[in-house]
């Protein structure tokens, strides 16, 4: 082909470029992005690498390679194997992004994809150079999340961070010989690692609480709040229903013991006044909670002085011999506290308390069964302990957690909380609960376990 006609052939592309627009080529850039789920975990402070393919439409990513900062490269290659990381070891992903509306005032709606917690819908506005709305899962509110190029947040030192983190763990924590295990140390060294590596505050929680969870002790979480949350009950908060079965039998589904003591005694009221001879306890959801339900819940159902265990703090752990001898708790004084906050106080300058449930005159007399699971945690399990080991109550379905500590909140620097054990359990036969649990009467699938109960005789 002659110089003429090649000049012919560029001449005639160009035309077709000038004559027929191209796609705009895809544009991307790095924006700040916080996170609030609910109304108190947050911010969460993370970049997204977004990537608009047009004018109306985007996607976004975290940072890729964040898989191998937060657990290593060689665990991070297997778990891509394995398809248990998203695709580049990108911790958060934007999908199906678009915007709607006129220019510099659109609405924005797109998808969050996180691990562990699933996709959510983000509904939110653009003005200008920011986007701020809401994430919804199934239609209701669970967060908000605001974007922008810059200017959202000063990202955090984390390897000036954990020392401090470290700080309050060695000063509180329940016993402080576990500060001399090879677990801690471990633990101590990939911290002081994930710290140095940690790009935004997605990296070093999931990092922070995957190493947790190679810990030999529970209650012990990372938080992000920007304040710290009092301990007090909500009363407005509804954690427990009941209802009638049948004639003679009454179910009660409790959800939480977080909730107030007036929401129990109302639950209790309720049961004492429909003429049951048979209650269904249904625990198989219930994570914990507090005092203010817990107790009223205890002395609603015992008939007797029921023994529910000791709570002993690092002051006390520090004296003991181990295994601790029997003496060694007959020391700490019956809990005279009825509230959560003022047990958490008072564990905080003793060397701990001694759980005892007084039955109520008028409390119920029937049979009772209490249905658990492996969720069944922390604040149910002295309770379902203490049932099984007096006899008062039949305890069906799987072993409990075996979280069993007593922990609170320590603020640490700015919105960065830890969730903290201060004080170690023993049941009414000096036995540890923590990391072991309760095992039940009658054995069956957690899913099954009301249907047990139904099919016994009555």
């Amino acid at each position: 082909m002659g110089m003429p006609s090649i000049l012919f052939l560029l001449l005639f592309v160009l035309l077709q470029l000038v004559a027929f627009p191209q796609p705009a080529a895809r544009t991307s850039e790095r924006w700040q992005c916080q996170i609030i789920f609910g109304d108190d975990f947050g911010p969460v402070n993370t970049y997204m690498d977004m990537a608009w393919s047009d004018p109306t439409h985007f996607m976004a990513h975290s940072p890729r390679g964040g898989d191998k900062r937060v657990v290593g490269v060689v665990k991070s290659k297997l778990a891509r194997m394995l398809k248990k990381l998203p695709k580049k070891g990108r911790l958060l992903a934007l999908t199906e992004g678009r915007l709607e509306g006129s220019s510099g005032q659109d609405s924005v709606f797109a998808k969050l994809v996180m691990p562990m917690l699933g996709t959510s819908d983000i509904r939110a506005r653009r003005d200008g150079g920011s986007i701020r709305g809401g994430l919804f899962k199934n239609g209701e509110r669970i967060g908000s999340i605001s974007m922008s190029r810059a200017d959202l947040f000063q990202r955090t030192d984390y390897g000036a961070l954990y020392p401090k983190l470290r700080d309050t763990i060695q000063a509180n924590i329940y016993d402080q010989a576990l500060l001399d295990t090879k677990a801690w140390r471990t633990f101590d060294k990939k911290s002081t690692r994930l710290a140095k590596r940690a790009q935004d505050d997605v990296e070093y929680f999931f990092g922070t609480s995957i190493l947790i969870q190679e810990l030999p002790f529970s209650h012990l979480n990372l938080l992000f709040m920007e304040e710290t949350p009092s301990l007090a009950a909500d009363p407005n908060e509804r954690n427990v229903s009941i209802r009638m079965i049948d004639s003679t039998t009454a179910y009660m589904d409790v959800e939480s013991f977080g909730g107030s003591a007036q929401e129990m005694d109302s639950i209790c009221s309720i049961l004492l006044s429909g003429g049951s001879k048979t209650l269904i306890v249904d625990l198989r959801k219930n994570g914990g909670g507090g005092l203010d339900s817990a107790l009223p819940f205890g002395e609603c159902l015992a008939t007797d002085m029921m023994d529910a265990g000791y709570f002993v703090t690092n002051s006390w752990a520090s004296k003991v011999t181990r295994p601790p001898a029997p003496t060694a708790f007959s020391t700490l004084p019956i809990s005279r506290e009825r509230t959560t906050e003022a047990f958490i106080e008072g564990l905080k300058t003793s060397e701990g308390r001694h759980l005892v449930l007084s039955p109520r005159k008028d409390g119920f007399k029937g049979k009772v069964y209490i249905l658990t699971s492996t969720r069944t945690a922390s604040t149910c399990e002295p309770i379902v302990d203490a049932f099984k080991r007096s006899g008062r109550a039949t305890i069906v379905g799987e072993n409990t957690a075996g979280a069993m500590l007593s922990a609170t909140i320590f603020k640490v620097e700015g919105k960065y909380h830890l969730f903290l054990p201060i004080a170690d359990y023993y049941n009414a036969d000096l036995q540890r609960l923590d990391q072991v649990g309760v095992k039940p009467d009658i054995e069956v699938k957690a899913d099954d376990a009301l249907d047990h109960v139904l099919a016994l005789p009555r």
